[in-house]
């Protein structure tokens, strides 16, 4: 299993998306993507008390269930699941659609 730490100070911004298969995302700092793939078994996503602002659209796949606490959407996101795959959160999580899926 791979882990990709970001590091910084600040906010970090991708305009584009993330693909992570089988690895861990152990964030050291604010996070902004437009999009990101969360697939396999062994993928985790570990904020630290960080933020990760997912501002399009997030897919999820396999792996175990992922703590969505400081994970921030808005209600232009788009949430895939796909077979069991499950997400916690305590507050508000704002999408534009909910897409349950067999497969990526």
């Amino acid at each position: 299993m791979a882990e990709l730490l970001l590091l910084g100070l600040g906010q970090v911004g991708l305009r584009s998306g993330m693909l992570l298969d089988n690895t861990t995302l152990n964030l050291q700092t604010d996070l902004n993507v437009s999009g990101l793939q969360l697939s396999g078994i062994s993928s985790l996503l570990n904020t630290n008390g960080n933020t990760l602002n997912i501002s399009s659209g997030l897919d999820i796949g396999g792996g175990p269930e992922f703590d969505f606490t400081n994970v921030t959407t808005d209600n232009e996101s788009e949430l895939s699941l796909v077979g069991d795959a499950s997400i916690t959160k305590q507050a508000t999580l704002f999408l534009v659609i909910l897409i349950p899926r067999d497969t990526l």
